[in-house]
C-alpha cells in the first residue's frame, strides 16, 4: 500500500531535481507514511533503468508502460 504518491516528472526535469523527491519520500517515511517515488519505484516496476526513463528519446509505448503502472499505483492506493 502506498500512503503518499509523490509526482514529478522522470523526463523533463533535471535529475537533481529527483534529490528532492527522495528527501520529501524521507519526510512522509518519518511520519510514518509508505511513500512512491516514481523515479525509484517504478523503475524497478516496469525493469528499467534510470538512463532508460531519463531519455529525451524515450519510446513512445515504453512512455505508455510507465504511464500505466504510474495510474495503477494512484487508482489502487485511491480506493
Amino acid at each position: 500500500m502506498v500512503d503518499v504518491y509523490i509526482a514529478g516528472s522522470l523526463r523533463h526535469t533535471s535529475r537533481e531535481w529527483w534529490k528532492t523527491y527522495e528527501k520529501i519520500g524521507e519526510k512522509i517515511q518519518e511520519l510514518g507514511l509508505k511513500p512512491y517515488i516514481p523515479h525509484i519505484h517504478t523503475i524497478k516496476e516496469v525493469n528499467q533503468s534510470i538512463e532508460d526513463i531519463h531519455n529525451p528519446n524515450l519510446s513512445l509505448k515504453l512512455r505508455e508502460v510507465v504511464f500505466r503502472k504510474n495510474l495503477e499505483i494512484i487508482k489502487k492506493d485511491s480506493n
